[in-house]
């Protein structure tokens, strides 16, 4: 049997129609999705929609907190409008880190405020000043342990939108009014965790919509029962609500310790991204503590410049730019604490190569 081919006969007029015919159906699509954009405007508000191509380049609000590592583990800063965790055993650093934190962002603009909500009933005073320096003006304090009245502070400061960034040290310290009604021996499970639940819901979404960071510190506990040698003995206290509304969870956890002359002079600590939405996670990064002045950012600053070969060393001389600079690590550090612009230009060309920049 002979297959007769038909010969194709569109002309470059059928081509230009079906093009006008394309264009005229994409017109009609995006007409009645304005339509509906429309509508959904009318009954949610304006903004309650938009398209996704026109938010692909959006990127994410954040605090710079002038620390290479802690931006690097954080994404870029430490980002608005969400919460952050901070957990770990005690004495990792947790309070220090809060406060660097809070210190970080509230000198690098006047206008911000914060507020510090401490629930563990014993505060350092001339520490926490020490820590805050010339910002300790626009930090507020105070001190509540009961969960229902803490959650109602933080709503409150949330929609006022009076202060940027609040601080719950720590999870562990709360507890529920059950709790202080009832008898010593009476029942109360998992009464923190009902309540935190409850609230957090709320409270995230207001975070988000003002732009307000809450960063929460906890502790770790043993489990009741792993089932044997199953899974992780330790959790953290108040239940599963804090790591599902979490952004970020960040846990320290001390490796060891650093000596001077047979005295301990700093620990340790590894930072460890185990929940991150805005960067990769499981990122692990190791920093020294040291006591009584918290993770020192030059001397990681300096660490990474050298990594990064943007500070260039040659024997025990280190230099910038083809000059050299000074010799010694400690001399270097020195340096940069004393001459501010240097510094900043270094840090500036350390968060440009690592993609930090927002």
């Amino acid at each position: 049997m002979i297959t007769i081919k038909k010969k194709n006969t569109s002309t470059i007029f059928d081509s230009v129609v079906q093009s006008g015919q394309k264009a005229a159906a994409i017109q009609k699509i995006e007409h009645s999705e304005d339509k509906l954009l429309e509508r959904l405007a009318g009954l949610f508000g304006s903004g309650f929609t938009q398209r996704m191509d026109g938010l692909a380049n959006n990127s994410v609000d954040v605090f710079d907190l002038k620390h290479i590592t802690l931006n690097e583990i954080f994404g870029g800063g430490l980002p608005k409008g969400c919460i952050v965790e901070i957990f770990g055993k005690e004495g990792t650093g947790k309070t220090t880190l809060c406060l660097q934190i809070l210190a970080s962002i509230l000198h690098s603009d006047p206008s911000l405020k914060s507020y510090y909500i401490n629930a563990e009933s014993v505060i350092n005073y001339k520490f926490f000043r020490y820590m805050l320096g010339e910002t300790a003006s626009r930090c507020y304090i105070g001190q509540f342990a009961e969960a229902e009245k803490v959650m109602d502070l933080i709503l409150e400061l949330a929609c006022d939108k009076k202060v940027n960034v609040i601080v719950l040290d720590s999870i562990a310290g709360l507890f529920t009014k059950s709790s202080l009604e009832n008898s010593l021996g009476d029942s109360s499970i998992a009464s923190l965790a009902r309540v935190l639940s409850g609230a957090l819901s709320p409270i995230s979404k207001v975070l988000a919509d003002n732009g307000v960071t809450l960063i929460l510190t906890n502790q770790l506990r043993n489990k009741i029962s792993t089932f044997g040698a199953f899974g992780n003995p330790e959790q953290t206290c108040g239940g599963n609500a804090i790591r599902f509304f979490s952004s970020v969870r960040l846990e320290l956890t001390r490796i060891g310790m650093n000596t001077k002359d047979d005295e301990i002079i700093s620990a340790k600590i590894r930072f460890k991204a185990v929940k991150q939405r805005f960067a990769l996670p499981f990122q692990e990064r190791v920093l020294d503590l040291n006591f009584g002045k918290g993770f020192e950012p030059v001397s990681d600053l300096v660490n990474i410049a050298i990594e990064q070969s943007i500070i260039q060393k040659n024997g025990s001389w280190f230099g910038f730019e083809s000059q050299n600079l000074c010799q010694g690590k400690e001399n270097l550090i020195i340096l940069l604490k004393e001459n501010t612009q240097l510094q900043d230009k270094i840090y500036e060309l350390v968060m440009s190569k690592l993609c930090l920049q927002k």
